[in-house]
């Protein structure tokens, strides 16, 4: 896991502000180049791809996943982001998709 994302994650998930690197959070929402790809409502936790399925944007979604200890990851498959959990199958996702973490 890239330490800038576990740290602005560890942040974000906080309710803290923090900016490292192409990544930053305000507590409410967590931003990559600009960019919202998780935020809170009503005490529950989302992500998103925000339209980007590249290998830095499922780093730092997987590693907001992986913070508030979901059992959901994102990876890519043919080109294709998909969102996987332990003990079941895969399934395609559309990178604008917003997704319930916790």
């Amino acid at each position: 896991m890239n330490k800038s994302a576990q740290a602005v994650s560890r942040a974000f998930v906080r309710g803290e502000s923090k900016t490292v690197g192409n990544g930053s959070t305000n507590g409410d929402r967590l931003f990559l180049f600009g960019n919202t790809i998780a935020f809170k409502e009503d005490h529950r936790v989302f992500v998103t791809l925000a339209g980007w399925n590249t290998p830095t944007t499922r780093r730092w979604v997987n590693s907001v996943l992986s913070e508030v200890h979901s059992p959901l990851r994102i990876f890519c498959k043919d080109f294709e982001p998909y969102m996987e959990a332990a003990g079941l199958e895969p399934v395609m996702i559309d990178s604008d998709e917003v997704l319930l973490a916790n």
